[in-house]
């Protein structure tokens, strides 16, 4: 044990009000209830000479303008590099959308409240030990992109009579990593966890942060209400949880609830069988790349079966937005996005690999394969958001995520995020 090593935790309280906006879909109706609260979940760890900040937020995303703000802040505040930070959305679809310039009254809660649980989990820091451990759970990971019989796409979340004929072959990643944060008494003070899974299956208006929220509520219950859950969401772009074979999903008010017992039993299996490897000191590396935003094409707003069968000229939501998103914004100038990469070392078996994408599901695939680690933790969303980044097989198969705005970035993208987070993953190993 590295009598060095220290990590502190706290979870600081973010629920945004009701009868505010719910953002996640094509429209934003207005919440009516909450049915459960939303954390910013700070971990703090310090090898005696490298001390980091990892948070996770109950956020549908953080603009990368907004993200800067928070890590500047925990700089002045915390005495914790900005670029020793990382902040990953947990992505439930019932939050609020932050602004860009940061100049509201829940984004400037929030900024507050992240460096608030960083500033009160270093309060905390205390001598730990750290296991690990990885198992599968395929029981709730699904590719919603399916194939129809003539090669078209359609999304896995409309009318299941419609998408019976389906084909679904897409790539899914199983995989759930845990990491145990516990303190010199052997007593779990909080963990980190790993799982590429869409954070979205509470509807109804209500405000929740879903299944990542869940768990780290079973998790309090388990082991003491001070537990603190760091959940980092896996490359999920293309994966969710939705098996359109199954007619009961949409009518079971706690569905969100049902999925998070699962994958948190999957967890006491792993952590009932950790590996504690020695975490001689902890590295942190990072590169912002620039990644030019694509123009607008035909396809963008193109009425197709993506949402099901057009039927009596009824045109899904999803079109509208799309169309009036193009006619709004077709004429600006094209820019560069900030796409930034960081990777956080552990000893050297753990790994945690970041991007502010939704990420398809095949790159963080490719990234865990070239991974030189015992266990890398990929999750998207973090550090900023920039939108979907699909597989250039997508491209050509069409469907949701393809289209601009919901992707803004040039077809490689996923290519150059891969490239070089292999390359930090290897120079830091």
């Amino acid at each position: 044990m590295n009598e060095k090593l220290q990590a502190g935790l706290y979870k600081f309280n973010i629920t945004p009000s009701v009868n505010g906006p719910i953002v996640g879909g094509f429209t934003v109706p207005t919440a009516q209830d909450i049915i459960d609260e939303f954390y910013a979940n700070a971990l703090v760890i310090d090898d005696g000479s490298t001390e980091v900040a990892v948070v996770s937020v109950d956020i549908i995303g953080i603009p990368y303008k907004v993200y800067k703000d928070i890590a500047d802040k925990i700089e002045s505040t915390c005495d914790i590099p900005a670029e020793n930070v990382i902040i990953s959305a947990t992505h439930n679809h019932t939050s609020v959308r932050l602004k860009e310039d940061g100049n509201d009254v829940y984004t400037e809660y929030l900024i507050e409240a992240v460096v608030s649980a960083v500033y009160l989990a270093k309060k905390r820091k205390q001598p730990v030990r750290i296991g690990v451990g990885r198992s599968e759970n395929r029981n709730y990971v699904f590719n919603r992109r399916l194939k129809k019989p003539d090669g078209s796409i359609v999304m896995n979340w409309i009318d299941r009579d419609y998408l019976q004929d389906c084909i679904d072959d897409g790539a899914v990643d199983p995989e759930l990593i845990v990491v145990k944060i516990e303190n010199e008494d052997k007593q779990p003070i909080g963990f980190i966890v790993n799982y590429a899974n869409h954070n979205n299956s509470v509807g109804n208006l209500r405000r929740s942060a879903d299944i990542s929220g869940y768990i780290g509520e079973l998790l309090r219950r388990i082991y003491g209400e001070d537990v603190v859950t760091v959940f980092l969401l896996g490359a999920c772009g293309n994966t969710n949880w939705v098996n359109y074979r199954d007619y009961t999903q949409k009518n079971d008010p706690k569905l969100y609830q049902r999925i998070a017992t699962g994958i948190t039993g999957t967890a006491l299996e792993i952590i009932a069988e950790m590996d504690y490897p020695e975490i001689d000191r902890i590295e942190i590396n990072s590169r912002l790349l620039k990644i030019a935003e694509r123009a607008y094409n035909d396809y963008d707003d193109k009425i197709d079966n993506t949402f099901g069968e057009i039927k009596d000229g009824d045109i899904p939501a999803g079109f509208k937005f799309f169309k009036e998103a193009k006619e709004k914004n077709k004429d600006k100038p094209l820019g560069l996005y900030d796409v930034d990469i960081h990777v956080l070392k552990l000893g050297k078996d753990i790994v945690i690999a970041s991007n502010p994408c939704e990420l398809f599901t095949e790159f963080g695939l490719d990234i865990k394969s070239q991974s030189p680690f015992k266990y890398t933790m990929v999750t998207e969303l973090t550090n900023g958001t920039i939108g979907y980044v699909p597989t250039l097989k997508a491209y050509e198969e069409g469907g949701y995520e393809v289209r601009k705005p919901a992707n803004r970035v040039e077809k490689n993208a996923g290519e150059k995020i891969v490239k070089n987070t292999v390359e930090l993953l290897k120079e830091l190993y």
